[in-house]
């Protein structure tokens, strides 16, 4: 019984130490984080680099949805024909570019298109 309540002791002064180290170390981990970690110019310029160089990728992605539709509409319109394999590729195409942000233009080749089912 004297080697349980010594267990216990131990135990409880250990939750008692871990409680207090956590309630002192983390806001001074925060203080000295705020007070000598400086933002990090590097980092946030290839960021902001990252994030232009996504803007023109998504440019890009949109330009080419737009001519693929274009020109697959146009085609179909003048055959005055498509067939089901060819509506669901325009389908997949103008969901991504609507997606992205297109304008109406592909979207009335588009329907041009499937009315012609």
């Amino acid at each position: 019984m004297e080697h349980f309540r010594l267990i216990v002791e131990i135990a409880s002064g250990l939750v008692i130490l871990g409680g207090f180290l956590v309630a002192v170390c983390k806001p001074l981990r925060n203080w000295f984080k705020n007070r000598f970690v400086t933002p990090d110019k590097q980092q946030d310029d290839r960021i902001a680099a990252m994030e232009e160089r996504q803007r023109l990728h998504d440019a890009a992605d949109l330009a080419l949805l737009h001519d693929k539709l274009y020109y697959l509409c146009n085609k179909h319109i003048n055959d005055n024909s498509i067939t089901i394999d060819d509506l669901e590729n325009l389908d997949y195409l103008y969901r991504a570019y609507r997606d992205l942000g297109g304008n109406g233009v592909c979207e009335r080749l588009y329907n041009r298109c499937r009315d012609l089912i």
